[in-house]
């Protein structure tokens, strides 16, 4: 698969980007995923990064603090510590329909990150 400027692809958090560890953060999964996404950015490869984790599911209601806004600062601040890129967060009220994703990185799809077989084309 060729990926291009300006193409969007979404990356599941849990399991891809990090140990499924859930409710917890786990650790980066391997080096691949932090090649691969700063890879996209030098491509200019938009990321979105989806994960149960910034649904709203219960709101902002501290009882649940792993989901909604709090999710998404956590993952935020988790991306940033460890320079991994993304693009914005891929929430349940944005249809993944209007991304004209490119490609779904999941792990119940893909096991090793080394195997997919992506090839970064320049425009």
């Amino acid at each position: 698969m060729e990926l291009k400027t300006g193409d969007s692809i979404i990356v599941d958090f849990d399991g891809v980007i990090v140990d499924e560890e859930y409710p917890n953060i786990g650790k980066i999964k391997n080096s691949h995923i932090f090649h691969f996404l700063n890879t996209c950015k030098r491509h200019g490869i938009k990321v979105y990064v989806w994960s149960a984790r910034c649904n709203n599911y219960f709101g902002d209601n501290p009882k649940f603090p792993i989901y909604g806004f709090r999710g998404m600062q956590q993952i935020d601040k988790f991306m940033k510590k460890n320079k991994l890129y993304y693009t914005d967060f891929l929430i349940q009220h944005k249809p993944i329909s209007k991304l004209h994703a490119k490609m779904i990185v999941d792990d119940c799809s893909f096991k090793e990150l080394s195997t997919y077989g992506i090839e970064f084309k320049k425009c």
